[in-house]
């Protein structure tokens, strides 16, 4: 109870900007050296951590957080979620049929608060529309809403328009022109989308650069070491669904055979070989050029068992916004069209989708968690934790696990100076577990507490104070 207090009296303004705060006694989980470090103590003072080791004489004046028997580690980051996303609609604009993405403040909080509570601190938005996502970002950094401090894109640039989440370029110029608003709107990088040719990828990658922005991208027709080798700074998705990767005559066949939509998710991994020196050279290339990569495996988890009421009726849907909910159940999913056959291919394939993720992992490939919240059936918070259950059934250790889910994500967003670890001088971002994440990836789910820049939240609060629209 005192610290709470004292936390209510510090947003106030009245408390000491030097007081500190020790947590003592916590079981340090830390990824970056593969060990788990028993009775620690970490100090935080003005937001930061200005110790963390063994334990120390404290001063008179420090407030002590006992968490004997707890597991700490640094703040999750999820790199992959589309915060302000809301519902996807089919409208008519001048006589055309066109989709539209919906934004609004109270999906927004609602997301803030929910990531939050389960231990994301931070988080890349890969693209919406530019006033809301760096809106999101600025009434954040500034204490207006709760929620985790993002790392943000605006609008995809694609070959097609998509209102509320991507505009189209069809040159060079329009490219310098987006890029060059987008910048003056305070985007902190440029995403790029599968409708832009190689030659559109390449100028967009060289104008983002030029305005000192990172570029990422989701590619389908492009190769992936192709875009690395232009310079491509990320890649999101698990789908590298070029063409170019397959082998005759399964690529002939694939060709003959594909259908518009999500079909290729399953149909391009029934075609796949991974062992050809074609694609070991794709995965070589990705590892050089240390391209940023998050899979967002459970959205195609989701996708893939999207007839089975363990999605559609998850037990936590709840925690999604209702708004998003209702879209998902009445129009907007990655499934439409597909039969119960399509289905059970795509289930069949899953093990390929694991196994391509174990390539990546033992090639070196720079791995962060993903979820693309905001998307159909992805629950914010808790996805992010099915990623990382994922992971580790596709074969990854716990520790690489925890690595790509707070260092590599901190590097991924340009950040790890500041995030992704616990170490002094870094701002005191934690998540305390009542449970050993190590010995079972789950959990990463028995959150206690949460700590983002030094004030300390607790989860329940934080997913009562939600209210729906």
């Amino acid at each position: 109870m005192r610290l709470i207090i004292l936390r209510i009296i510090m947003f106030a303004g009245i408390t000491s900007a030097n007081a500190e705060t020790a947590y003592t006694g916590f079981n340090w989980v830390d990824p970056l050296n593969q060990r788990t470090q028993a009775n620690t103590t970490l100090i935080e003072q003005r937001g930061r951590i200005t110790y963390i080791g063994p334990p120390k004489d404290l001063n008179h004046s420090t407030t002590v957080v006992d968490l004997t028997g707890k597991y700490v580690v640094a703040g999750f980051i999820d790199t992959h979620a589309h915060v302000t996303l809301g519902a996807v609609s089919m409208q008519k604009n001048r006589g055309k049929l066109a989709l539209v993405a919906n934004h609004s403040d109270a999906i927004a909080q609602h997301n803030g608060r929910v990531m939050l509570a389960y231990g994301i601190t931070d988080i890349r938005n890969p693209g919406g529309a530019s006033a809301r996502t760096v809106g999101y970002k600025t009434k954040v950094t500034n204490g207006e809403w709760l929620g985790p401090d993002a790392y943000t894109s605006g609008e995809l640039l694609d070959k097609h328009p998509f209102e509320g989440l991507s505009t189209a370029v069809g040159s060079a110029k329009a490219i310098q022109h987006e890029i060059a608003r987008q910048k003056a709107l305070g985007v902190d990088f440029i995403k790029l989308y599968t409708g832009l040719g190689k030659d559109l990828l390449a100028a967009a990658i060289k104008s983002a650069h030029q305005h000192n922005l990172p570029a990422v991208a989701h590619l389908d027709a492009i190769p992936w070491d192709v875009a690395a080798e232009l310079g491509l700074d990320g890649i999101v998705h698990a789908m590298p669904t070029s063409i170019d990767l397959l082998n005759e005559p399964a690529r002939q066949n694939y060709l003959d055979t594909r259908r518009v939509g999500a079909f290729s998710f399953f149909e391009w991994y029934e075609a796949v070989e991974f062992s050809t020196p074609r694609f070991q050279q794709m995965l070589t290339t990705l590892a050089d050029h240390q391209t940023t990569l998050d899979l967002t495996l459970i959205a195609f988890r989701n996708a893939f068992w999207g007839d089975q009421a363990t999605v559609t009726e998850h037990s936590e849907l709840q925690l999604a916004h209702p708004e998003l909910v209702e879209n998902w159940r009445s129009f907007f999913t990655f499934t439409i069209g597909w039969q119960p056959q399509d289905f059970t291919r795509a289930k069949a394939v899953w093990p390929k989708v694991e196994q391509f993720t174990r390539l990546l992992h033992q090639s070196g490939v720079h791995l962060s968690i993903g979820t693309d919240m905001g998307n159909p059936w992805v629950i914010p918070g808790v996805s992010f934790h099915q990623e990382m259950q994922l992971l580790a059934e596709a074969g990854i250790p716990a520790y690489d696990i925890l690595t790509m889910a707070t260092l590599n994500g901190a590097e991924s967003i340009r950040q790890a100076d500041h995030k992704g670890s616990l170490a002094i001088g870094k701002l005191a971002n934690f998540v305390i577990l009542d449970k050993d994440p190590i010995a079972d990836i789950n959990n990463t789910q028995t959150i206690y507490s949460v700590v983002k820049g030094g004030s300390l939240y607790q989860p329940q609060k934080l997913l009562t104070a939600i209210q729906a629209p």
